[in-house]
């Protein structure tokens, strides 16, 4: 018994010092970062690189963000984590910097502070934006609603609503890029990945006074407060298939995600509107630019190859608004779906394709006929409208806008305008109580 004894207490005492040396590595992998301006201390695991653990939340090329905790736990923030090993990346993060003070809106995501300093293992300079932690993208939205096998009867009598509520949250991130369009610049990258959703139902001031106490620094040359968005390729937990669970958004139900906030985020790719192509070595710099920051799905004819002479402006934005409201509707942009039938269940869903150049400036995809609502029709007239080939002829933010609020304003007339017998069709002794006064 005492070798046994002697031989048990030998494999505890090893299995101590490994749990001992694993929690000593674990609480060296995160740092401590100070937001000396707000006096803010934040928790973050900087060696995760694993989704599935839900630190690591999106990923680019000079940066990464991870999931932060206030020091005593109580709130959760997402930390973008920028390298500045170039005075490439130094002047990115600067002119970003830059786009942050310029812009405030509603439906813009805030920076709340930043904060540099220098990284142990690269030994380079890093800056820390941080921001308010939102549970999904709009990526999220469409992938647990529109594309989801029974998305067709869970709305069932409910299309009218749902449109409503769609051209609603389409209203509000048009108004978010129209802040930007009217200063003269662009965002370039236009996408349900670059569009948060707030799921709280919590103003953002009532969120940072949870435990900032005072507000970000405004920029020496603005009035207006500091916003900003992860810059990269962002995560969607819908997406990889199986962190739908991890974030909760698998018991989001469809209204919870209608009454959703969008908030446009990733203002690091946002540059001066207008750009006059005038030789050939400009129109290639555009072309390598917009390859670089735009997705091809959401990108605008003419980025691909701006012809010579033409001054480019704020419409290019408009084209990847156009393929959004699409994919707001249908579940992806026009140039990476077509429509196919599924003859045996009867129904018609999107697949995804491959998009190309030659796929941009092909025609919108249509659903057939015998498919298609009045929401459909309605949703194809107004896209079509939006996604004019000719820059020149496309319309204005302001255009959209006035015609999208047009088309809410006759969905509110219709959806008030209800049957007089509706309410009598509801009851049953409603009902018995009409066939026994004709019967007298």
């Amino acid at each position: 018994m005492s070798v046994i004894s002697w031989f048990l207490h030998g494999i505890r005492s090893v299995c101590e010092a490994l749990s001992q040396l694993l929690l000593r590595g674990g609480s060296r992998s995160r740092n401590i970062i100070v937001f000396r301006e707000i006096g803010l201390k934040v928790e973050c695991n900087e060696r995760a690189t694993d989704a599935l653990s839900g630190d690591v939340l999106g990923e680019g090329a000079f940066s990464t963000v991870i999931r932060g905790y206030e020091n005593s736990g109580r709130q959760a923030y997402a930390v973008k984590k920028i390298f500045l090993q170039s005075e490439e990346f130094e002047r990115a993060y600067r002119e970003e910097v830059a786009a942050f003070g310029r812009f405030s809106h509603p439906n813009i995501i805030r920076l709340i502070a930043y904060q540099e300093d220098i990284d142990s293992v690269r030994k380079c300079r890093v800056s820390y934006l941080l921001f308010r932690l939102m549970r999904a993208s709009l990526r999220d939205q469409l992938n647990n609603t529109v594309l989801t096998s029974n998305w067709s009867s869970v709305c069932r009598g409910t299309s009218l609503r749902r449109l409503q509520r769609m051209l609603q949250q389409f209203l509000d991130i048009c108004q978010a890029f129209q802040v930007l369009h009217q200063a003269d610049y662009v965002h370039q990258d236009v996408k349900p990945e670059n569009i948060l959703i707030d799921l709280s139902r919590q103003s953002e001031e009532e969120d940072v006074s949870l435990s900032v106490g005072k507000r970000v620094r405004r920029s020496a040359d603005s009035d207006v407060e500091m916003a900003t968005g992860s810059k990269g390729r962002t995560r969607s937990p819908t997406a990889d298939g199986d962190l739908s669970s991890l974030y909760g958004l698998d018991k989001v139900s469809g209204l919870d995600w209608a009454e959703g906030k969008l908030l446009l985020t990733d203002l690091g790719s946002v540059r001066p509107a207008k750009i006059h192509i005038s030789s050939r070595a400009v129109s290639l710099r555009v072309a390598d630019e917009a390859a670089s920051f735009c997705t091809i799905s959401y990108r605008a004819p003419e980025l691909f190859d701006p012809p010579n002479g033409v001054t480019l402006d704020s419409r290019t934005d408009v084209w990847g608004l156009g393929c959004l409201l699409f994919a707001m509707h249908y579940g992806y942009s026009p140039f990476e779906c077509e429509f196919s039938i599924d003859e045996r269940a009867g129904t018609c869903r999107t697949r995804v394709v491959e998009c190309s150049y030659s796929r941009v400036l092909s025609k919108i995809p249509k659903k057939p006929d015998n498919f298609c609502t009045p929401e459909d029709n309605r949703v194809a007239s107004l896209v079509e409208w939006v996604l004019e080939p000719d820059f020149n002829a496309r319309p204005h933010t302001a255009d959209v806008l006035q015609r999208v609020q047009h088309e809410l304003d006759i969905l509110k007339s219709l959806s008030t305008c209800r049957n007089p017998f509706e309410g009598i069709k509801s009851s049953k002794y409603a009902i018995m109580c009409v066939f026994f006064m004709l019967y007298i």
